[in-house]
């Protein structure tokens, strides 16, 4: 008989103690999942920031000792020395947050292009409507003939002049221009000039030939479908007045007088990219009148001088009159008369291009469980316009040992970029969704300014020359000079990647660095020392270079030295009024591992008197300010402006600083 299975299982009572303790657990365990994250007010929950303030001074705030307004940091606590200082409590955890440099905006660029330019005729056709630049300039007057009326016995008066021609009328002006219209201009030649006329004999008859006027140049449309409007024409100068005399009588010939503007029609307004752009002061120019002949005199008269200067700022001779001729026999030399200069046409446009916003930096987070020591931190100077910002470091440090490094890196440089319309603002801060440096206002556009022989003009000048060392071998600096700068020099970004040397321009004010003046873009070895040995370069160099101190390789230190590429034909800073000075008087230095870019520091706006042709001249636009700088942790500096003139724009802003930020 087989026995039964012994079946084993939990009793009724087992198994409610045992749903009984899991209750237990579970409720237990009920806060601790559902627990929020603690209110930052208990306990000793805390902040502490460093970032550098608008002097460019650390600073730090720290929650439990408040100083100042947590969002601004120029009311914070001043560190002492180059960085700031953290001293971390034991057994915390905390999270540290590193911003770098925000970058900076992007300059504008304000450049010329020559669309049409000729002295017969030619055509254009815009791809864009737009304002443009016209500058037609009529052709010059012939100069009159003179004669000599001293033949036969009585020859009381010995020469006689003719008049000078007058100058072409001159328009010039920034006016609309359209797309899918053709524009031809057709330029004038200069008049000819007309000998003068001896009536033999007894006669006492003055009849002669004016020189001929000039011709006319005119500016024309083709589709009157598009542009219903623009018709423009400016007439030559009057020839000189030539002599009819017989031996009896004495006379000058009459001036030309100049030429006109006889037709100007054109839109005063157009839209571009949805904004009305408005028609700039014209000048509507009469040509420059020629001088009066003499009677008796071998003074030879002159045509009306246009004094036109072309797109690169030289003195032409376009629509100029003729001189007039002088015959006398008491003149040791003959003057011939001549013809008048033909005139001129040019259509160009003056692009402005504006700068980007410069980016914000991204931030780091690290968790950091435990730290020990002190955290020191390190952020680089503001980028400068279109740079990137520079690395923020947190270091960990016991005693003399660095531990290890949390770096936030910089956000990238605003460019110059042909697509925009305006200037950007620079992007905020990402940890404070604020402080984008502000985009550059508009600049003041050119304008004509009336006057007769002297008109006043704002200018802008530079006041300071920047010598930025943008690119440096940091492994050679550190090799040769052990990471220690000249005196006179400043890293920048404390990353050793930038110098910076400042020279003044303004002797008005008190003279921190000496330049080095050169004369014809050369200084003497014996001047160079004196400047390096002035700045105390002088070690620097020797040791650089493995030498002695007084025992220079000359070739070696003045391959220091070297110009801007753009420093011949003085573009690059052709919005400046004193851009000779600051091309011809100061220098940079470069060498095989360290490159360099002039700058102007610092600028000024003056008001002076300059001459003008009798009508008046054009003053250049000015930028007076530049975009504003990043004001908030990482943030990136605003875009520069363009004015309309060449050479003519402002900066972007510097970008914001970076910041460290501890929380626990």
């Amino acid at each position: 008989m087989k026995t039964k299975e012994k079946i084993f299982a939990f009793s009724l009572a087992e198994a409610l103690i045992t749903l009984l303790i899991i209750s237990v657990i579970t409720l237990a365990t009920v806060p601790v999942i559902t627990k929020k994250k603690r209110d930052p007010s208990l306990g000793t929950k805390g902040t502490w920031i460093c970032t550098r303030n608008s002097s460019g001074q650390y600073v730090y705030w720290d929650s439990h000792r408040p100083v100042g307004d947590k969002n601004n940091p120029d009311t914070w606590t001043v560190s002492n020395g180059n960085k700031c200082t953290f001293t971390p409590q034991k057994s915390v955890k905390y999270s540290v947050t590193v911003v770098g440099g925000g970058g900076g905006g992007g300059d504008g660029e304000s450049k010329r292009d020559i669309y049409a330019r000729t002295t017969t005729s030619t055509s254009f056709s815009p791809t864009k409507t737009d304002l443009y630049d016209v500058m037609l300039i009529a052709g010059g007057g012939g100069g009159g003939g003179g004669q000599n009326n001293s033949n036969g016995k009585r020859s009381a008066h010995k020469s006689n002049g003719g008049g000078g021609g007058g100058g072409g009328g001159i328009f010039e002006g920034t006016i609309p221009l359209y797309q899918g219209t053709s524009y031809t201009i057709s330029v004038g030649g200069g008049g000819q000039s007309r000998g003068g006329t001896w009536h033999g004999g007894w006669s006492d008859s003055t009849s002669h030939n004016r020189a001929l006027t000039g011709g006319t140049t005119t500016l024309t449309r083709s589709n009157d479908n598009i542009d219903k409007t623009t018709y423009i024409a400016v007439s030559g100068g009057q020839g000189g007045d030539s002599i009819g005399r017989s031996r009896w009588s004495c006379r000058g010939g009459g001036r030309g007088t100049g030429g006109s503007v006889i037709a100007a029609n054109y839109n005063n307004t157009v839209t571009v990219n949805g904004k009305t752009k408005y028609a700039s002061s014209i000048r509507k120019g009469v040509g420059q009148p020629g001088t009066a002949g003499g009677c008796g005199t071998c003074v030879q008269s002159r045509g009306g001088k246009n004094n036109y200067r072309d797109t690169n700022d030289n003195p032409t001779t376009y629509g100029n009159g003729g001189d007039g001729g002088v015959q006398g026999s008491s003149c040791y030399r003959k003057s011939n008369q001549q013809n008048g200069i033909g005139g001129y046409g040019v259509i160009y446009k003056t692009w402005q291009i504006f700068g980007e916003g410069g980016h914000a930096a991204i931030p780091q987070s690290y968790f950091v469980p435990s730290m020990e020591g002190i955290l020191e931190v390190t952020i680089s100077d503001a980028a400068n316009s279109g740079e990137k910002g520079g690395r923020t470091v947190a270091q960990i440090k016991k005693g003399n040992i660095y531990g290890r490094s949390l770096v936030g890196y910089g956000g990238e440089g605003g460019e110059t970029n042909q697509t925009l319309t305006a200037p950007e603002t620079g992007e905020h801060s990402q940890i404070t969704m604020k402080g984008g440096g502000t985009a550059a206002p508009e600049c003041t556009p050119k304008k004509f300014v009336s006057g007769s022989t002297v008109v006043q003009v704002d200018v802008k000048e530079c006041k300071t020359v920047i010598c930025k060392i943008t690119k440096a071998n940091n492994s050679a600096v550190l090799e040769k000079n052990q990471g220690v700068k000249p005196e006179g020099f400043e890293w920048t970004n404390n990353m050793m990647n930038q110098i910076e040397l400042k020279q003044k321009i303004d002797d008005s004010e008190p003279v921190a660095l000496q330049a080095l003046h050169v004369y014809g873009g050369l200084a003497s070895d014996s001047d160079t020392r004196k400047y390096f040995y002035l700045l105390k370069l002088t070690n620097y160099i020797a040791n650089y270079y493995n030498v002695r101190t007084y025992s220079y390789k000359y070739q070696d230190i003045t391959n220091f030295y070297h110009e801007n590429e753009d420093d011949d034909d003085q573009t690059e800073f052709s919005g400046y009024d004193n851009a000779s000075t600051f091309y011809n008087n100061y220098v940079c230095y470069r060498d095989e591992n360290i490159t360099f870019e002039k700058d102007c520091g610092e600028e000024n706006i003056k008001t002076k008197n300059v001459e003008s042709d009798g009508q008046g001249t054009w003053q250049k636009a000015i930028c007076k300010e530049n975009g504003g700088n990043g004001t908030s942790y990482g943030a990136g500096g605003g875009g520069g402006n363009a004015g309309n003139s060449p050479g003519v724009y402002s900066k972007g802003g510097k970008g914001g600083y970076g910041a460290v930020i501890v929380e626990w």
